[in-house]
Formats: C-alpha cells, structure tokens, sequence
C-alpha cells in the first residue's frame, strides 16, 4: 500500500504511531466512505442508533482473519447501555432459538466466532449497514434469507425474553468494584 515500515523501528510507540497515521490516510485516501463510518462507529451513540435501527448489518471480526458477517440486533442488555446482542445470521437460527437461558449463556461465554454475542458499542466496531458490507460476505446467502432469518429470530419472543434474562445476568457474580473509574458497569 505504499507505507514502508522499516524493521529497526517496530516495537517503538512513535515510529508505531506514525505508521498507524500513514494507514489511516491511506485509508481515508483509498476508501473514504468505509473511512467515514469507522470514524463515526467511535461515537457510541452513532452505534448505539444503528443497532436500533437496522434490520440488518455487516460486522467485520477479526479471529485469526478478517471476515464481514451478517448480523441482526436483537435486544440491548438490561445491565450495560453500551452492550447490544446481536447474531450471526450465517448461523440457522434452529439451533439455538429454542435453548435455555443456561446454554444461551455458554453461547455468549464462548472465546472466537459464535452464533450469539454482544457488541460494545464504547469500542468503535467495525459495524456497517448492510448494504455497504455485504460484498465482502463470504458464502453469502440471498438478503431475502437473511431478512427471514432475522424476522424469525425477532419474532421469537421467548427467545428475546430468555437472552434478555441472561444479558441481565451476565456479570452479576462480579464483585463491585471499590474505585470510581472501575464502577463503570455497576452503575455507580
């Protein structure tokens, strides 16, 4: 891409932060709506808006390899603002719709890709409306079926009242933290 980064600097915080600029501009140079949206996913409420809004978004993750999933928001959790759950639409919904609250904790629990998880909205993802990610899908399903999957899921209302109730809980054996700045979550 035209950003050389020699080897005798890796490892330091200003030759690091100066090749992060360089990307950054030639992002900016080379994409600039993608560039815009990442800029504007650094405002929590911007996301926030999206994951209310949107039947369906794209969303690229990053375990081991980037990849732009198809998601649908389903339901903000009742114990962090900044958290939203979401699924992975790739994923048929059979297989987890009819779980209980115990087994969709251990979905939410699992380390790398799963079929339900939650999206911090306080962290700048990679979130975009649909339309703008669904080119880098890969083994992409018709929109149509996506579009059912997630009216199928949102419909399910013991489904949404089951994750809710575990989103309620899923920090609830935490310790309260005793300094301000780490009371973040427990609402002060």
């Amino acid at each position: 891409i035209g950003i050389f980064l020699p080897d005798e600097e890796a490892h330091d915080a200003l030759a690091d932060a100066r090749a992060t600029l360089a990307l950054l501009r030639h992002l900016q140079e080379a994409a600039p709506t993608t560039f815009a949206m990442m800029m504007a996913n650094s405002d929590r409420r911007h996301v926030l808006d999206m994951l209310r809004g949107a039947e369906l978004l794209a969303l690229t993750q990053h375990f081991g390899a980037p990849r732009t999933l198809p998601v649908a928001p389903i339901v903000a959790s009742p114990m962090n603002g900044n958290a939203f759950a979401v699924v992975d639409l790739t994923v048929d919904p059979g297989t987890y719709l009819y779980a209980g609250e115990a087994e969709l904790a251990g979905l939410l629990a699992i380390r790398g890709p799963r079929p339900i998880f939650t999206i911090a909205a306080n962290a700048q993802p990679m979130l975009f409306p649909f339309e703008h990610g669904e080119a880098v899908i890969l083994d992409r399903l018709p929109t149509e079926d996506y579009r059912a999957r997630a009216e199928r899921i949102r419909a399910h209302h013991g489904f949404v009242a089951r994750l809710t109730a575990v989103l309620g809980r899923q920090f609830s054996d935490r310790a309260i933290a005793s300094e301000p700045e780490e009371q973040i979550y427990d609402r002060f």
